[in-house]
């Protein structure tokens, strides 16, 4: 991992480990133990981190704009560590992924704590509303978080504007991956990218670097650190793929089969669907977006994946997008933002 990112994830950690304690004190003077219940489930998932890529560039960026508080910088990260916390909670309703950063996603942490206490009704509608509610608790405490940070009003609003905006792009990307997986023989390779792009370019890269800047002073990105986003952003998104299907759980924070049951369409999909014969594609067919897949079935569709190449076509275009990202930057390219580009690409499985 990229040493900055190291020290950046242990200030970070520590920043929200702090942060989630007074939040949780205050909770615990105020309201009930269901809420508290329900504000763990966030601040679990929030503090089993990953390894704060997002946070990370919210804080370079603010550097590298000129920012010089730190108190700033760590509240940027703990700003975008929020938004992401929100996001994730409802991708995995999204994808019905019971797994997140190697532990319980928040729905099937809340389903699981309704069954224990024997609570009435249907534990998973239980988890699943009460997930809801935590995600929007973390949307909105990030705003909250944002708008108290000891930087000027013009910047803060700036930074406002430009957040919402991108999270408002995050999701058309969601819209559009939920889309692709109900109609998988319509989408073309383009709308693969472009839904990787609104989805994953944006909140990994365009939004923490756009905070950061405008927390300096900044009114967002240059031309050439917008380029740069939305190509890092693709070439990661399309290696984290590889890595949800071929990666272990350890590595990836979640289950190898989910992206796979799930149905999600991904270049190893499209590639694949494309270079399969008569008995192959009814493989695919079978058990892309079957629930009750077994593991042995995922499997067969992994064998698939690199009989047909499209493993190998994936893991190309991840490098290709990378590429491009490091172009972007010119001559005089920041080290940081070239060794993040090319650690995202390097650690697929």
């Amino acid at each position: 991992m990229i040493q900055n990112i190291v020290i950046h994830k242990q200030s970070i950690d520590a920043d929200l480990a702090a942060f989630s304690h007074q939040w949780r004190e205050e909770w615990h003077k105020e309201y009930t133990p269901a809420s508290l219940d329900v504000l763990e489930s966030l601040l679990a998932l929030l503090n089993r981190g990953g390894k704060r890529v997002r946070g990370a560039l919210a804080m370079e960026s603010y550097y590298l704009h000129g920012g010089t508080r730190r108190e700033v910088a760590i509240g940027a990260a703990r700003v975008i560590e929020l938004v992401q916390a929100y996001l994730l909670i409802m991708d995995d309703i999204a994808d019905n992924s019971d797994m997140r950063r190697g532990g319980l996603s928040t729905h099937a942490y809340l389903s699981t704590l309704h069954k224990e206490t024997q609570l009435k009704g249907d534990a998973a509608h239980y988890g699943l509303s009460q997930a809801t509610n935590a995600a929007m608790l973390a949307s909105h405490q990030a705003m909250r978080q944002l708008v108290t940070l000891p930087a000027s009003d013009a910047a803060k609003i700036r930074a406002t504007e430009l957040l919402n905006e991108d999270i408002g792009v995050t999701l058309v990307g969601q819209i559009n991956d939920i889309f692709n997986e109900v109609a998988p023989m319509r989408i073309k390779r383009e709308d693969i990218i472009n839904t990787l792009t609104w989805k994953t370019a944006y909140y990994t890269f365009v939004s923490p670097l756009e905070l950061g800047a405008c927390l300096a002073g900044s009114d967002g990105l240059s031309e050439r650190l917008r380029r740069y986003a939305l190509h890092a952003g693709v070439a990661f998104q399309i290696s984290d793929d590889i890595l949800g299907t071929f990666g272990d759980s350890f590595e990836s924070g979640k289950s190898a089969d989910d992206d796979i049951r799930e149905g999600k369409v991904t270049l190893l999909v499209s590639h694949a669907r494309k270079h399969v014969n008569a008995e192959q594609a009814a493989i695919l067919d079978a058990t892309l977006g079957n629930q009750h897949a077994t593991r042995s079935e995922c499997d067969q569709v992994r064998t698939l994946f690199e009989a047909t190449g499209a493993r190998s076509y994936a893991a190309s275009k991840a490098t290709e997008y990378a590429n491009q990202a490091i172009d972007a930057l010119g001559e005089t390219p920041e080290p940081f933002l070239v060794k993040l580009v090319e650690f995202a690409v390097q650690r697929r499985s």
